[in-house]
């Protein structure tokens, strides 16, 4: 049976695990979507606490086996799916090559969560809120710094090919670039434009990132008041 998939299209965290899935559908292998509507409360149900107890999106569903948490889902995706010992694997078996693709995975958490903080989402989703929290912006500029920086070092986030990693770190970069007027210029990062345009190719990219992430800025934009 093929995996199945719960997600909502405007979650970040879900939207790198959606890319990867994508990613592997065009390389041959299969997966159910299954959207879950949050907006009504769908994963707040007895139903899907079957899936995650936590409540949260996304999910993965593998028989009898359910599993949440965006970035293990992810790990566990490329287990399933692909061959661990290749030498461009997106979750590679060698111990250092999985060490530099796990530290990234773990210090992205911190990141969302400060571009979250920064770019104000609750507060302009939830609570009619129409500014940015300026405060975290020097964080926000510290972390493109770093991917800048990682960028220079190798072709993609964990190395000179591609990784999970790098799907993950997509969308992080690109909630500050795309929904931040602050960051519209990104013309002093050009390591970081260069490595964006190369994911943006992939044939995953228009289905799970390029259309939902539209989405999410025309909606932010609005609430803002900037349209």
């Amino acid at each position: 049976m093929p995996l199945e998939f719960f997600f909502s299209p405007t979650s970040p965290s879900c939207r790198a695990v959606w890319m990867l899935l994508e990613h592997f559908k065009g390389c041959g292998a299969d997966y159910e979507e299954k959207v879950v509507d949050v907006q009504s409360g769908a994963h707040k149900t007895e139903e899907y606490r079957k899936i995650n107890v936590f409540e949260k999106v996304p999910g993965l569903k593998d028989g009898d086996f359910c599993m949440g948490e965006s970035r293990s889902i992810a790990a566990y995706i490329c287990r399933q799916l692909e061959d661990e010992k290749k030498q461009d694997a997106l979750y590679p078996q060698d111990p250092k090559c999985k060490a530099k693709v796990d530290s990234y995975l773990y210090r992205d958490i911190t990141e969302l969560t400060k571009a979250f903080d920064y770019l104000n989402i609750g507060g302009v989703f939830f609570r009619g809120e129409t500014n940015m929290c300026k405060e975290y912006e020097e964080d926000v500029k510290n972390y493109l710094d770093a991917v800048e920086k990682f960028l220079t070092e190798n072709k993609f986030i964990a190395g000179n090919h591609l990784t999970v990693a790098d799907f993950f770190a997509y969308v992080t970069t690109g909630l500050i670039y795309q929904l931040s007027e602050n960051f519209e210029d990104m013309s002093s990062y050009p390591k970081i434009l260069e490595w964006r345009k190369h994911i943006s190719e992939l044939s995953c990219h228009k289905k799970t990132y390029e259309d939902p992430m539209e989405m999410t800025r025309n909606a932010y934009r609005a609430k803002r008041g900037l349209q």
